[in-house]
């Protein structure tokens, strides 16, 4: 059959000892092989003499044990593979636990062959390929695989390598920008899924190793095992409707966001993979901070830090809301609809700080997000009524600072020439400053009436 011994041929001779013998033979195909044994030995002659006498008379041969079994050479490697970890982040390097094998139970791993594996990174995927498995074609080289998967649109982003000499060996392998090793290949904000293909190539083996080796093998391309997600990053921009404002007045916020995939909040997630589902809601929430006893003491517990405080006299969570996780611009407060259908409103009941705090607690797909709990533009300084016995003064809105523009200074005017003109101007001046002090006085007056004129005095 499909072998022969390893001194060459099919047969072999030797002669027997009192301990047993090993006879190395190797396959050189597959198929069936049969081993028969033959075992010669000598016969004595008697001799007719007076005395007993024996003499070597022939060589005799007589059949031993016989056994038939099945040879294979050649053998199909494989790799058992992993990621190191499901979810990642945006600019998060990429692992996969790769594992050697092989590939049906009729293959034994030559000892200590050395064989080469290459693996191929591919993201960008979304929720329709996840369980979309495309296995390799019968006799399809790695190459034509590849090239298959590139006509469905499908290319390689990153690469990695290993070697093994042996079935049950593992390797750690970081994905690289190139085919031989490049830079470390880090996700994007679009990396979505993610899978690995890998192959043994029969032609980037040792001569000695391609011996044994058939074909290619390549392993399928999205499978459970070798895929992951990436989570993407998102950006939030908000501002209250007014800084500034009075006992009493209607609060609201005007937030925008932008970087969820734009089908977030209908993925159902997958099981095998190991994928969770969306989670459809945001969250806002309304903080109040101050002294409760004494307002004017509230600047001491002006919003600070970017995690919300713990609740305690001075730190009062007022509203909890939940909007779509989605893009896109919501209004909250005066009355806007929440995601379950229910208006949101929000009262200036006490002087003091009053902070709107979006948050996203994160799933499969969507990193967690938060504004900051002391974002100028998320708060509004509520003040406390005037006294009675003086006219209020107009409180100047709290604005947040804006970023400092380089300007050119204007050259400085000359004066006029005739004293005539400078005579005019003073008068005009000063004219415009004594109509600007009545009106003030009007406008401060008429001010103080608006706020308490529903007081009865007795």
């Amino acid at each position: 059959g499909a072998a022969r011994f390893v001194q060459g041929g099919n047969t072999f001779s030797g002669v027997s000892t009192s301990a047993g013998s090993s006879i190395a033979w190797e396959a050189t195909g597959a198929g069936e092989v049969t081993a028969n044994t033959t075992y010669e030995y000598g016969r004595m002659h008697v001799m007719d003499s007076t005395q007993d006498m024996l003499a070597f008379d022939s060589m005799a041969s007589t059949g031993g044990a016989s056994t038939t079994f099945r040879v294979r050479k050649d053998f199909v490697p494989a790799v058992s593979t992993k990621v190191s970890e499901k979810v990642l982040d945006v600019a998060s390097p990429v692992f996969d636990d790769v594992t050697s094998g092989v590939a049906d139970a009729d293959s034994y791993w030559v000892p200590d062959l050395e064989l080469q594996a290459r693996g191929y990174y591919f993201d960008g995927l979304d929720t329709g390929d996840v369980g979309n498995v495309i296995t390799p074609n019968a006799q399809e080289s790695a190459d034509a695989f590849l090239a298959r998967l590139a006509t469905l649109g499908y290319e390689p982003v990153a690469y990695g390598k290993a070697s093994f000499t042996g079935v049950g060996q593992q390797a750690r392998v970081q994905a690289m920008t190139k085919p031989d090793d490049g830079a470390a290949y880090r996700t994007k904000q679009n990396s979505g899924f993610g899978t690995w293909v890998w192959v043994f190539r029969r032609s980037e083996q040792s001569k000695q190793a391609q011996e044994y080796l058939i074909g290619d093998w390549i392993s399928p391309f999205m499978e459970a095992t070798e895929s992951n997600t990436s989570r993407r990053k998102l950006e939030v921009m908000s501002t209250v409707t007014e800084h500034s404002a009075d006992i009493g007045a209607e609060l609201s916020d005007t937030i925008t966001v932008s970087g969820f995939p734009a089908d977030h909040g209908q993925y159902a997630g997958n099981e095998e993979y190991e994928f969770a589902a969306d989670r459809p809601y945001a969250t806002v929430s309304v903080w109040w901070s101050g002294d409760p006893d004494n307002p004017s003491n509230d600047e001491a517990y002006k919003p600070s830090g970017g995690e919300v405080p713990t609740e305690d006299d001075n730190h009062r969570l007022l509203a909890t809301w939940e909007i779509p996780a989605m893009n896109g611009t919501f209004k909250i407060g005066a009355g806007a609809l929440d995601a379950h259908g229910a208006p949101m409103y929000l009262t200036a009941e006490r002087p003091g700080w009053y902070v709107f705090v979006w948050r996203f607690e994160g799933d499969d797909r969507v990193s967690p997000a938060s504004s900051r709990y002391d974002d100028a533009w998320e708060r509004v300084r509520v003040l406390p009524p005037c006294e009675s016995e003086k006219p209020c003064e107009p409180e100047k809105p709290e604005t947040p600072p804006a970023p400092a523009e380089a300007t050119t200074p204007n050259p400085r005017p000359s004066l006029p020439v005739t004293g005539g003109d400078v005579s005019l101007a003073s008068v005009l001046a000063v004219s415009a400053l004594a109509i600007g002090a009545i009106l003030s006085i009007v406008v401060r007056w008429r001010r103080r009436y608006d706020r308490f004129k529903h007081w009865t005095i007795c």
